[in-house]
């Protein structure tokens, strides 16, 4: 008799199920990896010297550039060519206090404005030999923001994993019973029809696996039945004999 699955124990359910635990796993591990990041980064780039150290760097490399390109303050413009290859800095020139040069605005003649340096604080002043006069510039680069993409990417990266570790340790479970059944059914096929299949579970494996050994249990039925039978055709067989040869006998 076939019987009807459980919609609560089919593979489908299950597999919607896995993929939802471990949807949520990855998404728990993520808020958790995530702010634990946030946390760590923030208290190391308040108690290192990370940023000063990437200021210097393209500082070092921004005197390289003008230094063999003999840039002088007249033509600062030239220093946008430099700029460019950056991408994640921004840089302002001041001479005698006024800005003479920004980034952000490279084609323009920033020092009609006549805008003072503004000295403040969270920036960061350096000087900077051009080829005529020293000049002071203010280096602020992305490089806290790129950390903390890194750190973003990094979570993604790790919750996909948990959530694809999650996923292959439940569909390894079930194969891991589909390869028994298949060690079961070939042991079956050499003739030990008095080895169990094992039945686990309710879903449409287990319902496959019960249709199976319950093919094996009425195979092994109708082969007992016909030993049986031949055992009953041999007895009468024998005895019919004996019946006959008894009489003959007798008449020799």
């Amino acid at each position: 008799m076939t019987q009807i699955v459980s919609k609560n124990h089919s593979i489908y359910v299950q597999l919607l199920y896995l993929l939802t635990g471990a949807a949520i796993a990855a998404i728990v591990f993520f808020q958790i990896f995530y702010s634990t990041g946030n946390y760590v980064l923030d208290h190391y780039l308040e108690s290192s010297t990370y940023i000063e150290k990437q200021n210097l760097k393209y500082l070092a490399k921004m005197q390289k550039y003008v230094t063999a390109e003999h840039i002088s303050s007249s033509d600062i413009a030239q220093l946008n060519t430099w700029d460019q290859r950056q991408k994640m800095i921004y840089v302002r020139i001041y001479k005698d206090q006024i800005q003479i040069y920004d980034s952000d605005y490279p084609k323009e003649d920033v020092s009609v404005s006549e805008i003072a340096a503004g000295n403040y604080p969270w920036e960061s002043y350096y000087d900077l030999e051009l080829s005529d006069i020293t000049v002071e510039v203010m280096i602020s680069g992305s490089f806290s923001y790129q950390l903390y993409n890194w750190l973003l990417v990094a979570s993604i990266c790790l919750s996909f994993a948990v959530f694809l570790g999650i996923v292959l340790l439940g569909i390894r479970k079930k194969m891991k019973y589909i390869l028994k059944l298949s060690d079961e059914i070939a042991i079956l096929e050499g003739g030990s029809l008095d080895y169990s299949i094992t039945v686990k579970g309710k879903d449409e494996l287990a319902m496959l696996a019960e249709g199976i050994e319950n093919m094996r249990i009425a195979f092994q039925s109708l082969l007992n039945q016909e030993m049986e039978m031949m055992k009953e055709n041999q007895r009468i067989v024998t005895e019919m004999s004996h019946d006959i040869r008894t009489p003959v006998t007798a008449i020799m």
